[in-house]
């Protein structure tokens, strides 16, 4: 039997596909399930229908399965073998969180006995790395939060000591001029520091600008406030703009030493990112199968059959 293009439109399977897409946690899970439409191939049937019905057996009488949000690793690792590029703080932690969901489903299955469990899944993990000392270099790099570690590199560490004591010297004279302020009624006696363009500088009523030295950055939208920031400290502020500047080109720096040496292994990484987005899609048919009820039909090889629920 020969089916028209529009086959699966006529019979309105596009709601069914939405409802498993929802169930995707990657864009690249999901594109996937677009791309997989009907077949009347019998070993492909068979094929996905396995799949599925491995994962809800997985996902219905087994614990340690990954079951929280999976990133896509596919355009960080693209990006990374650009040359001439380099990986975000973001990117990294995309990276790291995706190899970790990879390493986490390889342990699941490392245990099991590979003849008796989850043969049509395991045939998907053939040949995956996890990349541990990947994960463990990025952690060397950034905390949990994203936030790149002082220690990342020898000289980011002498940069932000460098800032520290730039803060802490300007914070004193801050509070000595504002206070001495405050002292002649130059200031309000509830006025507090503010920041205008990466600049620390204190509020002063327009009336009594002259008599605090130091240069006017602001205004506020009336005019009766102007914000100035002290002679005293404008060489402190300049230093701590420029060290600010050196943090992020070494930043910079470390992002892109990271990025070239794990630029040989992107071809292994693009297929742990391909097994992670099928592995996505397969979880999200399970998913559905087990929200909707459904279970592994018998297809025979000399059925001609449309059947979608699995990969």
């Amino acid at each position: 039997m020969i089916y028209p293009p529009d086959f699966e439109q006529k019979i309105g399977f596009g709601s069914v596909r939405e409802q498993v897409s929802l169930r995707c946690s990657s864009a690249g899970a999901r594109e996937k399930l677009l791309r997989e439409g009907y077949t009347a191939s019998a070993d492909v049937v068979e094929r996905r229908l396995t799949l599925c019905d491995e994962l809800r057996t997985i996902l219905l009488m087994e614990s340690g399965f990954p079951t929280g949000d999976w990133p896509d690793m596919e355009e960080v690792i693209r990006k990374a073998g650009i040359e001439g590029g380099f990986l975000s703080v973001d990117d990294l932690m995309i990276l790291r969180e995706g190899l970790g969901v990879t390493g986490d489903i390889l342990r699941f299955f490392a245990p099991k006995d590979p003849a008796l469990y989850y043969p049509a899944l395991r045939r998907l993990l053939k040949g995956i790395d996890p990349y541990s000392a990947i994960t463990n270099h990025i952690n060397t790099l950034i905390d949990r939060y994203g936030n790149v570690r002082d220690n990342a590199s020898a000289e980011l560490y002498a940069i932000r000591k460098s800032m520290q004591q730039a803060e802490g010297s300007m914070a004193k004279q801050l509070s000595r001029i504002l206070s001495q302020a405050q002292r002649d009624g130059i200031v309000d006696a509830d006025a507090m520091l503010s920041i205008r363009d990466g600049r620390t500088v204190i509020p002063v009523s327009a009336s009594n600008k002259r008599r605090l030295k130091g240069f006017v950055l602001d205004e506020s939208a009336t005019g009766k406030t102007v914000y100035i920031e002290p002679v005293e400290i404008v060489e402190l502020n300049n230093r701590l703009r420029e060290l600010e500047h050196e943090q992020k080109r070494e930043i910079a720096r470390i992002l892109s030493q990271f990025t070239e040496l794990i630029r040989p292994d992107a071809d292994g990484l693009l297929q742990a990112a391909d097994m992670l987005t099928t592995m996505d899609m397969v979880r999200a048919k399970a998913r559905f199968a087990i929200d909707n009820g459904c279970v592994k039909p018998i297809a025979r090889k000399w059925q001609r059959a449309m059947c979608w629920l699995a990969r």
